[in-house]
Protein backbone atom coordinates (compact mmCIF):
# COMPACT_ATOMS: atom_id res chain seq x y z
CA UNK A 1 0.00 0.00 0.00
CA UNK A 2 1.33 3.46 -0.90
CA UNK A 3 1.87 6.00 1.83
CA UNK A 4 -1.11 8.35 2.18
CA UNK A 5 0.72 11.41 0.79
CA UNK A 6 1.86 9.52 -2.31
CA UNK A 7 -1.57 7.95 -2.77
CA UNK A 8 -3.25 11.37 -2.63
CA UNK A 9 -0.72 12.85 -5.04
CA UNK A 10 -1.21 10.03 -7.55
CA UNK A 11 -5.03 10.27 -7.27
CA UNK A 12 -4.89 14.00 -7.92
CA UNK A 13 -2.62 13.43 -10.92
CA UNK A 14 -5.04 10.86 -12.36
CA UNK A 15 -7.99 13.20 -11.92
CA UNK A 16 -6.13 15.95 -13.76
CA UNK A 17 -5.34 13.57 -16.63
CA UNK A 18 -8.99 12.48 -16.86
CA UNK A 19 -10.16 16.10 -16.88
CA UNK A 20 -7.72 16.99 -19.64
CA UNK A 21 -8.84 14.01 -21.73
CA UNK A 22 -12.51 14.91 -21.29
CA UNK A 23 -11.83 18.46 -22.46
CA UNK A 24 -11.04 17.11 -25.92
CA UNK A 25 -14.12 14.89 -26.18
CA UNK A 26 -17.00 16.17 -28.35
CA UNK A 27 -19.83 17.84 -26.46
CA UNK A 28 -22.89 15.64 -25.96
CA UNK A 29 -25.67 16.34 -28.44
CA UNK A 30 -28.42 18.72 -27.39
CA UNK A 31 -31.56 17.05 -26.08
CA UNK A 32 -34.06 16.83 -28.93
CA UNK A 33 -37.26 18.79 -28.47
CA UNK A 34 -39.76 17.58 -31.03
CA UNK A 35 -42.76 19.86 -31.47
CA UNK A 36 -46.39 19.29 -32.33
CA UNK A 37 -47.81 22.07 -34.49
CA UNK A 38 -51.58 22.55 -34.49
CA UNK A 39 -52.88 24.60 -37.42
CA UNK A 40 -56.34 26.12 -37.49
CA UNK A 41 -58.18 24.96 -40.60
CA UNK A 42 -58.53 27.79 -43.13
CA UNK A 43 -59.20 27.09 -46.82
CA UNK A 44 -56.08 27.59 -48.93
CA UNK A 45 -53.95 28.24 -45.85
CA UNK A 46 -54.22 25.06 -43.84
CA UNK A 47 -56.36 22.09 -44.80
CA UNK A 48 -56.15 18.37 -45.44
CA UNK A 49 -55.48 17.32 -49.02
CA UNK A 50 -57.00 14.43 -50.94
CA UNK A 51 -54.05 12.29 -49.86
CA UNK A 52 -54.83 12.96 -46.20
CA UNK A 53 -51.75 15.14 -45.74
CA UNK A 54 -51.74 18.76 -44.51
CA UNK A 55 -51.47 21.32 -47.30
CA UNK A 56 -51.54 25.09 -47.73
CA UNK A 57 -49.43 28.19 -47.11
CA UNK A 58 -49.30 27.72 -43.34
CA UNK A 59 -48.18 24.14 -43.78
CA UNK A 60 -45.40 25.31 -46.09
CA UNK A 61 -44.38 27.91 -43.50
CA UNK A 62 -43.82 25.27 -40.84
CA UNK A 63 -42.06 22.97 -43.27
CA UNK A 64 -39.55 25.78 -43.78
CA UNK A 65 -39.32 26.34 -40.02
CA UNK A 66 -38.78 22.58 -39.58
CA UNK A 67 -35.80 22.72 -41.93
CA UNK A 68 -34.22 25.51 -39.84
CA UNK A 69 -35.15 24.15 -36.39
CA UNK A 70 -32.24 22.02 -35.23
CA UNK A 71 -33.48 20.88 -31.80
CA UNK A 72 -35.94 18.30 -33.12
CA UNK A 73 -38.67 17.60 -35.65
CA UNK A 74 -42.04 19.27 -36.22
CA UNK A 75 -45.24 17.24 -36.59
CA UNK A 76 -47.93 19.28 -38.36
CA UNK A 77 -51.67 18.69 -38.00
CA UNK A 78 -54.73 20.62 -39.22
CA UNK A 79 -57.83 20.98 -37.02
CA UNK A 80 -60.99 23.07 -36.79
CA UNK A 81 -59.82 26.44 -35.50
CA UNK A 82 -61.38 26.27 -32.02
CA UNK A 83 -60.01 22.77 -31.51
CA UNK A 84 -56.54 23.91 -32.56
CA UNK A 85 -56.60 26.62 -29.88
CA UNK A 86 -57.77 24.01 -27.37
CA UNK A 87 -54.92 21.71 -28.39
CA UNK A 88 -52.48 24.38 -27.24
CA UNK A 89 -54.30 25.23 -24.03
CA UNK A 90 -54.70 21.55 -23.08
CA UNK A 91 -51.03 20.72 -23.73
CA UNK A 92 -51.74 18.53 -26.78
CA UNK A 93 -49.55 20.79 -28.94
CA UNK A 94 -46.61 23.09 -28.32
CA UNK A 95 -47.62 25.47 -31.13
CA UNK A 96 -50.89 26.88 -32.47
CA UNK A 97 -51.03 28.92 -35.67
CA UNK A 98 -52.33 31.34 -36.83
CA UNK A 99 -52.96 33.86 -34.07
CA UNK A 100 -53.70 37.55 -34.48
CA UNK A 101 -51.68 39.42 -31.86
CA UNK A 102 -53.94 39.69 -28.80
CA UNK A 103 -55.13 43.14 -27.73
CA UNK A 104 -54.02 42.42 -24.15
CA UNK A 105 -51.21 39.91 -24.24
CA UNK A 106 -50.86 39.84 -20.44
CA UNK A 107 -54.37 38.42 -20.01
CA UNK A 108 -54.18 35.98 -22.92
CA UNK A 109 -54.06 32.28 -21.91
CA UNK A 110 -51.17 31.70 -24.32
CA UNK A 111 -47.96 33.45 -25.34
CA UNK A 112 -47.69 35.28 -28.65
CA UNK A 113 -44.19 34.73 -30.04
CA UNK A 114 -42.85 38.30 -30.47
CA UNK A 115 -41.75 37.85 -34.09
CA UNK A 116 -44.85 38.20 -36.32
CA UNK A 117 -44.88 36.16 -39.50
CA UNK A 118 -47.57 37.68 -41.72
CA UNK A 119 -49.32 41.06 -41.96
CA UNK A 120 -52.60 40.28 -43.73
CA UNK A 121 -55.53 42.59 -44.45
CA UNK A 122 -58.62 41.89 -42.36
CA UNK A 123 -61.96 42.92 -43.82
CA UNK A 124 -65.20 43.71 -41.99
CA UNK A 125 -68.08 42.06 -43.83
CA UNK A 126 -71.62 43.26 -43.14
CA UNK A 127 -74.94 43.33 -45.01
CA UNK A 128 -75.36 45.82 -47.81
CA UNK A 129 -78.61 47.07 -46.24
CA UNK A 130 -76.85 47.68 -42.90
CA UNK A 131 -73.18 48.38 -43.69
CA UNK A 132 -70.66 48.61 -40.88
CA UNK A 133 -67.22 50.23 -40.69
CA UNK A 134 -64.35 50.00 -38.19
CA UNK A 135 -65.34 53.42 -36.82
CA UNK A 136 -68.73 52.08 -35.69
CA UNK A 137 -69.35 50.88 -32.14
CA UNK A 138 -68.95 47.20 -32.89
CA UNK A 139 -69.39 46.28 -29.23
CA UNK A 140 -73.13 46.71 -29.74
CA UNK A 141 -73.21 44.42 -32.78
CA UNK A 142 -73.21 40.67 -33.25
CA UNK A 143 -69.79 40.11 -34.82
CA UNK A 144 -68.14 36.76 -35.48
CA UNK A 145 -64.72 35.63 -36.58
CA UNK A 146 -62.88 32.33 -36.83
CA UNK A 147 -61.69 31.49 -33.33
CA UNK A 148 -63.90 34.17 -31.81
CA UNK A 149 -63.22 35.54 -28.35
CA UNK A 150 -60.70 32.77 -27.66
CA UNK A 151 -58.16 34.60 -29.79
CA UNK A 152 -58.37 37.78 -27.63
CA UNK A 153 -57.58 39.66 -30.84
CA UNK A 154 -60.20 42.40 -30.65
CA UNK A 155 -61.16 45.06 -28.12
CA UNK A 156 -64.84 44.09 -28.32
CA UNK A 157 -66.69 40.82 -27.84
CA UNK A 158 -66.81 38.54 -30.88
CA UNK A 159 -68.56 35.22 -31.41
CA UNK A 160 -67.09 32.08 -32.89
CA UNK A 161 -67.53 31.23 -36.56
CA UNK A 162 -66.58 27.66 -37.35
CA UNK A 163 -65.10 28.77 -40.67
CA UNK A 164 -65.39 31.71 -43.13
CA UNK A 165 -68.18 30.07 -45.12
CA UNK A 166 -70.32 29.57 -42.02
CA UNK A 167 -69.73 33.18 -40.96
CA UNK A 168 -70.67 34.60 -44.36
CA UNK A 169 -73.79 32.46 -44.64
CA UNK A 170 -75.02 33.54 -41.20
CA UNK A 171 -74.29 37.16 -42.12
CA UNK A 172 -76.21 36.91 -45.39
CA UNK A 173 -79.23 35.43 -43.54
CA UNK A 174 -79.18 38.22 -40.96
CA UNK A 175 -78.28 35.98 -38.01
CA UNK A 176 -75.24 38.17 -37.25
CA UNK A 177 -74.37 41.80 -38.03
CA UNK A 178 -70.81 41.33 -39.19
CA UNK A 179 -67.99 38.94 -39.88
CA UNK A 180 -64.27 39.77 -39.69
CA UNK A 181 -61.97 37.71 -41.88
CA UNK A 182 -58.69 37.70 -43.76
CA UNK A 183 -59.27 39.27 -47.16
CA UNK A 184 -57.98 36.79 -49.74
CA UNK A 185 -59.33 33.60 -48.26
CA UNK A 186 -62.70 35.08 -47.29
CA UNK A 187 -63.15 36.89 -50.60
CA UNK A 188 -62.58 33.66 -52.50
CA UNK A 189 -65.34 31.96 -50.51
CA UNK A 190 -67.62 34.99 -50.89
CA UNK A 191 -67.27 34.81 -54.68
CA UNK A 192 -67.87 31.06 -54.72
CA UNK A 193 -71.05 31.48 -52.65
CA UNK A 194 -72.30 34.22 -54.96
CA UNK A 195 -73.68 36.29 -52.06
CA UNK A 196 -74.58 39.75 -53.36
CA UNK A 197 -76.06 41.26 -50.19
CA UNK A 198 -72.66 41.56 -48.49
CA UNK A 199 -70.74 44.81 -47.94
CA UNK A 200 -66.96 44.86 -47.56
CA UNK A 201 -64.83 47.43 -45.76
CA UNK A 202 -61.20 47.52 -44.67
CA UNK A 203 -60.95 46.67 -40.98
CA UNK A 204 -57.19 46.82 -40.42
CA UNK A 205 -53.86 45.21 -41.24
CA UNK A 206 -53.03 42.79 -38.44
CA UNK A 207 -50.00 40.91 -37.16
CA UNK A 208 -50.27 37.14 -37.37
CA UNK A 209 -47.85 34.99 -35.46
CA UNK A 210 -47.26 31.82 -33.47
CA UNK A 211 -48.86 30.98 -30.13
CA UNK A 212 -47.10 28.79 -27.56
CA UNK A 213 -47.98 27.67 -24.05
CA UNK A 214 -47.73 30.28 -21.30
CA UNK A 215 -45.18 28.33 -19.27
CA UNK A 216 -41.44 28.46 -18.64
CA UNK A 217 -40.98 25.88 -21.40
CA UNK A 218 -43.20 27.92 -23.71
CA UNK A 219 -41.20 31.05 -22.97
CA UNK A 220 -37.95 29.25 -23.86
CA UNK A 221 -39.55 27.89 -27.03
CA UNK A 222 -40.71 31.38 -27.97
CA UNK A 223 -37.14 32.62 -27.70
CA UNK A 224 -35.89 29.82 -29.94
CA UNK A 225 -38.63 30.45 -32.51
CA UNK A 226 -37.71 34.14 -32.60
CA UNK A 227 -34.13 33.13 -33.45
CA UNK A 228 -35.29 30.72 -36.17
CA UNK A 229 -37.68 33.22 -37.76
CA UNK A 230 -35.13 36.02 -37.72
CA UNK A 231 -32.59 33.76 -39.41
CA UNK A 232 -35.13 32.66 -42.03
CA UNK A 233 -36.09 36.26 -42.76
CA UNK A 234 -32.51 36.86 -43.87
CA UNK A 235 -33.01 34.38 -46.72
CA UNK A 236 -34.37 35.84 -50.00
CA UNK A 237 -36.42 32.72 -50.74
CA UNK A 238 -38.21 32.88 -47.39
CA UNK A 239 -38.92 36.61 -47.75
CA UNK A 240 -40.32 35.97 -51.23
CA UNK A 241 -42.59 33.25 -49.83
CA UNK A 242 -43.86 35.50 -47.02
CA UNK A 243 -44.59 38.39 -49.39
CA UNK A 244 -46.44 36.10 -51.80
CA UNK A 245 -49.05 34.91 -49.28
CA UNK A 246 -50.98 38.15 -48.66
CA UNK A 247 -51.65 41.21 -50.79
CA UNK A 248 -52.85 44.78 -50.24
CA UNK A 249 -56.48 45.73 -49.66
CA UNK A 250 -58.70 45.49 -52.74
CA UNK A 251 -61.64 47.90 -52.95
CA UNK A 252 -64.65 46.12 -54.49
CA UNK A 253 -68.20 45.13 -53.58
CA UNK A 254 -70.17 41.97 -54.46
CA UNK A 255 -73.15 44.11 -55.50
CA UNK A 256 -71.28 46.29 -57.99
Amino acid sequence: MLPLAKHGHRLLKNLVLVACAMAFLPAPPAIAMDLTVSLGKIPGRAETGADGQPTGDYVRLFQLIDEAYEEGALTIGVYPFARSVNNLQQGKAEIHFPLVRPQDEQDAPFLFVPEPVFHPVFVLYSRSDAPLGPEDDLSTKRIETVGGSRTRSFSFSVGIAENPEAGLRKLSLGRIDGYIGEQSGTDAILKDLGLRNIHRELFRVVEIGIAVQKTDEGNRLAGKLVEVLQELKQEPGFREFISSVYGAYEDWQPYW
